[in-house]
């Protein structure tokens, strides 16, 4: 019996650990899945606003092509890194980077994939957690255990949650 009272207190301590065990990926291996090219639907919330949107990333360049709610339909975003556009049908606006404010839902998504901010990664009850301290806010980015893929980007100062679905890297990553 005392073998056993042993057996279960050295489960119980290896239990306990769990939530506090190595993370599976680096800050520098997340960057990479981060900034790898890819495509998804993005779900968003932003203050009392929510849509959806379906996200291309290639290269240094996002795409992001608004289909809820109706009234956004068919608006995209091209954000590159030497100039972005906004179209609609035949209307197509340059912006200025300088234009673009770094707390908007668009720019906050690029930067976020850029993989360009310093993470502190978390691991905890099977979720993995990246957060980078940006000057005015900071965001979080959830990623699944299984394959480093991000599920979500949070930014709670600025009421922002963005729900990652159909993620697909364009290549192997």
């Amino acid at each position: 019996m005392k073998k056993v009272w042993v057996w279960l207190l050295g489960l119980a301590l290896l239990c306990g650990c769990a939530a506090n065990e190595a993370v599976g990926y680096s800050p520098e291996e997340i960057k990479t899945r981060l900034a790898a090219d890819c495509t998804f639907t993005a779900e968003f919330s932003y203050e009392k606003t929510e849509g959806r949107a379906t996200v291309e990333k290639a290269g240094e360049q996002l795409c992001i092509s608004m289909t809820e709610p109706e009234t956004l339909e068919g608006l995209t975003f091209i954000l590159g890194p030497e100039s972005s556009q906004m179209i609609y049908g035949d209307t197509v606006i340059d912006l200025q980077d300088h234009t673009i404010r770094q707390e908007a839902l668009a720019a906050l998504l690029k930067r976020a994939l850029a993989g360009a901010d310093e993470l502190t990664v978390t691991q905890q009850n099977g979720r993995i957690q990246a957060t980078a301290d940006c000057t005015f806010f900071h965001y979080t980015v959830e990623l699944e255990e299984d394959t480093g893929y991000p599920t979500g980007i949070s930014v709670p100062e600025l009421q922002i949650e963005i729900v990652i679905t159909d993620y697909t890297p364009a290549g192997r990553v």
